[in-house]
């Protein structure tokens, strides 16, 4: 059952079958997770249904967001959800709809664990700013090692049930 299971909203613009293992080992832990594709997709699911931790692609393409943008991708949903002021480098214009609605309160403090193969030191400092609890985000490289996913999300939602 769903409401069983404790929710992880996952965005990266890789398909998700590229990630079929660690999704099913999440499930068989006792996690249901929502894939989103790009940063506006994530935002409306943000604004529109609780999770308890997300995993965060840093360079997200997709809705036709111009690719110098891709690498702020990940950061500017992340200042979005803390509702910190995106940082100078990001065009509103890329992302529009984040100007038009908010996140769930229930989710503004939720954990966030960073997953990208590529880091720039200058996305990395918007990162850590985004709010306090971001000052030393968690990041994960890709590939993804699920044993460490797992116990990002072990501790993130520790009243999960498993399966």
């Amino acid at each position: 059952m769903i409401e069983d299971k404790a929710q992880v909203l996952w965005v990266d613009d890789d398909d998700p079958e590229r990630f079929v293992y660690e999704r099913f080992k999440l499930q068989k832990e006792g996690f249901f997770v929502t894939w989103a594709r790009d940063v506006e997709e994530a935002a409306s699911l943000l604004a529109s249904q609780k999770f308890d931790a997300m995993i965060l692609d840093q360079m997200i393409a997709g809705n036709g967001v111009d690719e110098q943008y891709v690498i702020w991708a990940g950061c500017t949903l992340l200042q979005w959800l803390r509702g910190a002021p995106p940082s100078q480098r990001q065009p509103e214009r890329a992302w529009p709809k984040l100007s038009r609605i908010t996140a769930l309160e229930q989710n503004r403090h939720l954990p966030v664990a960073i997953l990208s193969a590529y880091h720039d030191p200058e996305v990395l400092r918007a990162i850590y700013s985004a709010s306090d609890q971001d000052k030393k985000p968690l990041f994960f490289g890709k590939p993804v090692n699920d044993r460490e996913l797992l116990e990002f999300l072990r501790g993130a939602c520790p009243k999960q049930k498993t399966a």
